[in-house]
């Protein structure tokens, strides 16, 4: 080494000054790479904040006055239709979003969450005072943005478990990590194995209701999206994460 850096030499050679080049590219690289993960995983913790946020002032709101908004279903079939917490003026249009989405999938567009003035109006005791600010906006490259929490519930007879009186919850959101969905209480808050399997079974009947040349273009249109938000979260590993409580 003291051969190619020699103190007698008035400068440096080009040899010299590529070895200099390339050493600087590497570290830039790695600082890059360090400094954006832990960007992403501090976002994750600020995300993972505020939906423990709501979902104290959730369970709050259910102790106080033994209710809680409902999730409305698609017109066809049983979906629910979730919404975004928080303001209506905490999701204008932007370039990655409409106006009032929170969770879009990057492909193609499709709406995977959008705010609902009547949801938000039902929650009571939730308003600017107490509501958690929306969390910061996030990217997963190729499979969407967010930047909020989305929200959706029905009682447990319609979701098929528990009891009737019982109501399941749901808060998720996108997962800018990559990685854990920041938990460490040991609930499941990522997709199950038994809803990814549900999500297969739903995208193999839409796919066979399309080979149908009878079915109406909206509804052609509004499978064709719904398979392509459906292999978004299967295929996110972990990158849509859940919250799930039962009140």
């Amino acid at each position: 080494m003291s051969a190619i850096f020699d103190s007698r030499k008035k400068g440096f050679t080009i040899v010299e000054l590529l070895i200099v080049i390339a050493v600087i590219g590497i570290l830039a690289a790695i600082t890059t790479v360090a400094y954006s993960s832990v960007q992403n995983n501090a976002k994750s913790k600020d995300i993972l904040s505020t939906a423990a946020q709501w979902e104290a002032l959730i369970r709050l709101q259910y102790a106080e006055t033994g209710k809680i908004p409902l999730s409305e279903k698609e017109t066809t079939g049983s979906d629910l239709i979730p919404t975004c917490l928080g303001r209506p003026t905490d999701f204008p249009a932007t370039s990655d979003f409409q106006e009032k989405q929170c969770i879009t999938a990057y492909t193609d567009g499709h709406v995977g969450v959008e705010y609902s003035q009547s949801i938000m109006d039902q929650f009571s005791t939730i308003n600017n005072s107490n509501m958690p600010k929306t969390p910061p906006y996030s990217t997963v490259t190729g499979r969407g943005n967010g930047r909020g929490i989305g929200y959706s519930a029905q009682k447990g007879w319609e979701a098929g478990v528990g009891e009737t009186d019982e109501v399941h919850v749901r808060l998720y959101w996108l997962n800018p990590s990559k990685g854990s969905c920041g938990t460490g209480d040991g609930e499941d808050r990522s997709v199950s194995e038994e809803e990814k399997t549900m999500m297969r079974d739903a995208i193999v009947e839409m796919q066979a209701a399309l080979d149908d040349p009878s079915m109406p273009e909206e509804d052609r249109a509004s499978y064709q999206a719904s398979i392509s938000y459906l292999n978004w979260i299967l295929n996110g590993k972990d990158e849509l994460c859940t919250l799930k409580f039962t009140l």
